[in-house]
């Protein structure tokens, strides 16, 4: 059975679109808290892919930490949020945005050598891991996904998903402080 989160999150009770209000994304985007966060994902993300330069589709990006922090580095990035006001703070900060939903990737008409997604995925329910899978395999050659999952099982569910179409790897930093516990699923394309 393995490990699982006993809080009651928001994902929990509302929809992505039903909870980002403009005052609460107002409120994410200057939580300097959070862009740290992001940003420290964002680096062990890089570590993890072993990323070079490229192209890379920041899937979730809300106000666009992680995808900041990627063009700093000299990635060609693009934010993709379902969010407008979230891709708001992301055009301030001059980046290329997408508004569309994480599951209607089948409908970029780019490829990316990176897809990523950080603290984005818990929002999807278990029944979309297939249509989100399959979009992913369309968009890009390496994928990493760091969520906060519900439980130990939603993890390996979404890994043997997305093993359809990746060589994929669960990781996980701190797996004995659940406070500090971060999963990560990367993966390479196989097909």
């Amino acid at each position: 059975m393995g490990w699982r989160v006993k809080n009651i999150r928001p994902e929990d009770l509302h929809s992505a679109e039903e909870f980002y209000t403009k005052e609460e994304v107002d409120r994410y985007a200057n939580t300097n808290a959070i862009r740290t966060t992001q940003r420290k994902l964002a680096e062990r993300i890089m570590e993890l892919l072993d990323m070079k330069k490229g192209t890379v589709i920041d899937i979730g990006s809300g106000p666009g930490f992680t995808a900041e922090f990627f063009k700093e580095k000299g990635f060609d990035v693009t934010a993709l949020d379902i969010n407008e006001h979230m891709l708001d703070y992301c055009k301030k900060k001059n980046l290329k945005t997408v508004h569309m939903n994480m599951l209607e990737l089948d409908k970029l008409n780019h490829h990316y050598d990176y897809a990523i997604s950080v603290s984005a995925v818990q929002w999807l329910k278990t029944s979309d891991f297939k249509t989100f899978a399959k979009g992913l395999s369309n968009t890009a050659d390496n994928i990493a996904i760091q969520f906060y999952p519900k439980d130990e099982s939603t993890v390996y569910r979404l890994a043997k998903t997305l093993s359809k179409y990746f060589d994929v790897k669960v990781i996980v930093d701190n797996p004995n402080n659940p406070r500090k516990r971060t999963i990560f699923i990367v993966g390479k394309k196989t097909i």
